[in-house]
């Protein structure tokens, strides 16, 4: 069927009377405003009356009334019969409808004029309509108790207008499994007031700025409630340790950017046990029933851009999904249409379990190590290893952590190795690592004898690394946690290697603190400098590359992530399974551009092989995978020296 000229010209005119009204919308919004401020809405909602009875009646002139009314007619706020003027069904929403008014007051009074303000927004990602208009706070949630009255009225109306109507029902799912809820950013405390009534006798804690809990904690609504300031951007965020417990974020996440979601998700799976869930309250844009309702959500992530932070926004179900997993959570459960807005609530399990750090020390730390070296001196070489021994027969039987992983591992690798991941290896795998801390131990008294330590010469290796260290340009050695690092000290020591070198050693900051407290109780004398693993940064690189300028070595582990930068990962694989390796390591081992070697020493048969691998400007990613070669290599050597007591594969 043709389409004639007439109806062409018809839809070209109704394009542009629609874009017509969008361009006018904004004048029209505050001609809205203007006429509910001045009584005009209430008095036609109670009898329609003429222009003449409306300015009489509250007191205006002509000009006022008429410039609205024909304002109000032309956006179906009004109709006209007979020269009398009534509202609408679309007018009345104003007055009556409550999500309309909440929605509407918010718009007026906290986004209108920092709108004005979006390009630079996003220029900047900055919310500079906050900025210009109220202050300059770097979000808006330290300025809520400063805001003007009228402002923030609006915005705790809008805030709660929706997630309050959902506490119910949260509080319903929630109970059912836990008796103790953590609520993050609990804003006025109605979810916590909600609980309270419920059971009084429920465990419930609010986190929020302090700011925020000094101004609420008073009400005596949340006296059996308790508080405990947060900032969940912070470097190292105050988190409580979170045992068979529920935590609660209740339209929380949309006011942070991805990076800062992922960061405070990690950030919190780090302090929750197995036992514990996550439940994440949100209004996904994708998951609205009306047209109207993702409208709204849609147009409110601009109000995050201009006024709350300038890089949050309401999210969709699968970019939340997203963050969620890569946090190292598993959504458990979705319980859909929550309240009466379509609320979706996510219950999330923490299933990445700990990283190294996370781990608690089995058979380290400072008083141990003192009182196995006082008896050393006293009993000799042959007690450390009964108490190695011991040390291991009791890890085995009380820490079912390390023997779960210790099965992992072997279970992955057995097809490569021939080692069964039965019981009896997992306690000989324990027991290689206390006997190593024997070794240790023995390389800090001078006294480990250096005939029991071989080198792999492959391909001239020891030639080779001899001629680049005589070169003195100094040399990078990315090491591992397979075998003993520590007797890697002793070989260097062997004069016909170098002699009167520095070594520059990276290790994490409590690593360190107990490792310098130890050396210092023992008198240990070494020529290294500790850098720590947290703060490499700029002035790291420039002191390293002047360091190794000098002639010195570089030791850094490329197994292990950085406590505070496990988010900075690569992917890879070892004996076809996933990894993550600290980008870091092999960044740094590109920028310093020396010679660099993948160092390793592994226990065989009573005696240490060093093993040692030169690499030649690899690209980063190629170097990677040829650390992981190398790793496949050295633990095939001796399967039992893979020192990684944690999930390594997770």
């Amino acid at each position: 069927m043709k389409t004639t000229k007439h109806e062409n010209k018809e839809s070209i005119i109704d394009t542009l009377t629609a874009a017509q009204r969008f361009i006018f919308a904004p004048v029209a919004f505050q001609a809205l405003a203007a006429m509910l401020d001045l009584g005009i809405i209430e008095f036609l909602d109670k009898k329609p009356a003429t222009e003449s009875e409306i300015i009489s009646s509250l007191k205006l002139d002509e000009y006022t009334v008429r410039t609205l009314l024909q304002s109000g007619l032309m956006n179906n706020i009004i109709q006209e019969n007979e020269n009398y003027y009534n509202l609408t069904k679309f007018g009345k929403l104003f007055l009556y409808n409550d999500m309309t008014i909440a929605n509407f007051n918010y718009i007026k009074d906290v986004c209108y004029l920092g709108a004005s303000e979006l390009t630079e927004s996003f220029k900047t990602h900055q919310p500079k309509g906050l900025h210009r208009f109220i202050g300059n706070y770097p979000t808006i949630y330290p300025a809520l108790t400063k805001l003007p009255k009228q402002m923030q009225q609006s915005w705790y109306k809008f805030d709660h207008f929706y997630s309050d109507n959902c506490f119910e029902e949260v509080f319903s799912v929630i109970t059912q499994k836990y008796k103790s809820i953590y609520d993050i950013g609990g804003n006025t405390g109605k979810f916590e007031s909600l609980c309270l009534k419920k059971d009084k006798n429920i465990d419930i804690t609010m986190l929020d700025l302090k700011a925020n809990i000094d101004a609420i904690s008073c009400n005596s609504k949340l006296k059996n409630c308790k508080f405990r300031p947060i900032n969940v951007l912070d470097k190292n965020p105050d988190y409580p340790e979170i045992k068979n417990s529920a935590v609660l974020m209740s339209q929380f996440l949309d006011c942070f950017s991805k990076e800062d979601i992922l960061k405070i998700l990690t950030d919190l799976r780090m302090k929750m046990d197995k036992n514990s869930s996550l439940y994440i309250l949100e209004p996904f844009t994708d998951l609205q029933k009306f047209e109207g309702a993702e409208y709204s959500l849609v147009h409110t992530s601009l109000y995050f851009t201009c006024m709350a932070n300038g890089v949050s926004k309401i999210y969709s179900c699968g970019e939340m999904e997203e963050l969620i997993k890569k946090a190292g959570f598993t959504i458990c459960n979705q319980y859909q249409n929550i309240g009466s807005y379509d609320y979706t609530l996510m219950e999330c399990k923490n299933t990445r379990t700990e990283q190294w750090f996370q781990i608690k020390e089995q058979a380290a730390g400072k008083k141990r190590l003192q009182l196995t070296w006082f008896l050393y001196k006293i009993f000799g070489e042959k007690i450390l290893y009964v108490i190695s021994f011991i040390v291991a027969f009791f890890t085995f039987l009380f820490a079912p952590k390390i023997r779960e992983y210790s099965k992992k591992y072997l279970n992955i690798t057995q097809n490569q190795t021939g080692i069964k991941p039965n019981l009896l290896n997992q306690f000989k795998h324990i027991h290689a690592y206390a006997d190593s801390l024997a070794d240790k131990l023995l390389v800090y008294s001078g006294n480990y004898r250096k005939s029991n330590i071989t080198l792999e010469d492959n391909n001239n290796i020891k030639n080779q690394l001899s001629e680049d260290l005589e070169k003195g340009n100094g040399i990078f050695f990315i090491c591992n946690h397979i075998g003993n690092i520590e007797i890697i000290q002793a070989f260097f020591t062997d004069s016909k290697v170098k002699p009167n070198f520095n070594v520059n050693i990276f290790m994490s900051n409590k690593q360190s603190q107990i490792f310098n407290q130890f050396l210092q109780t023992i008198k240990y004398n070494f020529p290294f400098n500790i850098f720590y693993v947290e703060d490499i940064g700029l002035n790291t690189g420039i002191e390293l590359k002047e360091n190794l300028n000098n002639g010195d070595m570089v030791f850094i582990a490329g197994d292990r992530l950085a406590q505070d930068n496990d988010k900075k990962y690569i992917e890879a694989e070892l004996f076809s399974h996933k990894i993550y390796l600290p980008e870091g390591t092999f960044k740094l081992a590109k920028l310093m551009d020396v010679p660099t070697y993948f160092i390793s020493a592994v226990k065989i048969d009573n005696r240490y092989k060093i093993v040692l691998e030169r690499q030649n400007s690899l690209a980063e990613t190629e170097l990677v995978s040829a650390y992981t070669k190398f790793m496949e290599k050295v633990i095939k050597y001796n399967p039992l020296q893979f020192f990684h007591f944690y999930d390594f594969f997770g």
